[in-house]
């Protein structure tokens, strides 16, 4: 790479272009009797010809070529994000050095290499607080690249799975692995909005003060009022609903700035019904993987980060390379969701933390058309 090539032909009488070829294919752009070698070379055949033109036809062929050597893959940039107890690593595919990279090796800190087949890993079991350098290697049939390197370091989100919720009313504590904490008993099977006067009498309730939240729940379709978010925001309160399926928690929803929310908004969501039905249905004729579905009442942009707990059933797939998407309904269309740091607590509850919102795609690798 940064080689010169010479190509001379002789004898030639008449006008000519010369047209470079990376393994009998032109290469754009190259054109005059000198060519530099770059690294899209490697692991390929260089060579040239004369080709006639204005009243000449015809072409020459040099009559050799340059065989350029493939070599390891450039190290991957990777990304790591910090989240409770684990840190996930993307990386984007490095050029390839000639030779199709095979696998990647990942590591925190250089010790316990794994193979990975993908372009993500999440480390977990690992410490809050402490700073971990995550490395990862690109691999081919010359060998090892350099290792691409990030740091973070996990910690706590301070919001543990929903667990079982319990009977209905106020609770200062809940059974094994649940969240303590007031819950109001806005209950009905229909839809139900939490108007602002409604806002304004929980939040000053002593629990909800004490906590710092108010955490609505409903078995239903259901909303929050855009002068309720103002009066959460005023009262220096987050908001947080469960959606319900029985006595348990299928969705759980953190909203942590009320004020950025400044619209009438659904906060309810689902894992199971038609809609999750249909929406995975769609998913799985178009792409070859598992996915699971979450379907959020709210088919707009959250306006901030917004933390989702769902009781997803994850059997069967790999929940170490797990990827996000949003699907929009009214465009057709779906978009990644790039840093959901996910985790899954000891309830089984999936976290992840997205802006988007609309349909929730959960993919075992990266979408693949079939």
């Amino acid at each position: 790479v940064g080689s010169t090539v010479t190509f001379a032909p002789g004898g030639i009488n008449g006008s000519y272009d010369i047209v470079w070829l990376r393994d009998g294919v032109e290469i754009a752009g190259q054109s005059g009797n000198t060519y530099t070698l770059t690294k899209d070379d490697k692991g390929s055949s260089i060579t040239a010809k004369a080709v006639g033109n204005d009243d000449y036809t015809g072409e020459i062929q040099a009559t050799g070529s340059i065989a350029v050597p493939a070599t390891v893959p450039d190290a991957p940039v990777v990304t790591a994000t910090a989240g409770n107890g684990q840190i996930s690593a993307d990386w984007t595919a490095p050029h390839n050095g000639g030779s199709a990279i095979t696998g990647y090796k990942a590591s925190i800190d250089g010790s316990n290499w794994i193979n990975v087949s993908g372009t993500n890993h999440t480390f977990t079991g690992l410490t809050n607080g402490t700073a971990y350098t995550v490395q990862v290697i690109a691999v081919n049939t010359e060998g090892d690249s350099a290792a691409g390197t990030a740091t973070a370091t996990p910690k706590a989100s301070g919001t543990p799975g929903p667990g079982n919720s319990g009977s209905s009313g106020s609770s200062s504590s809940s059974s094994s692995g649940g969240i303590p904490g007031w819950i109001s008993s806005l209950f009905a099977p229909k839809e139900q909005w939490l108007e602002a006067n409604s806002a304004k009498t929980e939040a000053g309730k002593t629990a909800a003060k004490e906590q710092g939240y108010v955490r609505t729940k409903h078995d239903g379709k259901y909303g929050v009022r855009a002068k309720a978010w103002a009066e959460l925001e005023a009262a220096g309160l987050t908001y947080q609903h469960d959606t319900m399926d029985g006595k348990a928690v299928q969705v759980r929803v953190y909203i942590s700035d009320p004020g950025k929310l400044s619209k009438d908004t659904y906060v309810s969501g689902w894992v199971q019904g038609s809609e999750v039905d249909k929406v995975r249905g769609i998913f799985e004729k178009w792409f070859i993987n598992k996915v699971q579905v979450i379907h959020l009442d709210n088919p707009d942009a959250w306006g901030q980060e917004v933390e989702i707990a769902a009781k997803v059933d994850l059997t069967g797939m790999n929940t170490d390379n797990l990827c996000f998407y949003s699907y929009d309904k009214a465009t057709n269309s779906y978009r990644r969701i790039n840093e959901p740091r996910y985790w899954i607590d000891t309830n089984g509850y999936l976290h992840f933390y997205t802006e988007l919102a609309g349909d929730i795609i959960v993919s075992e690798g990266s979408l693949e058309k079939q």
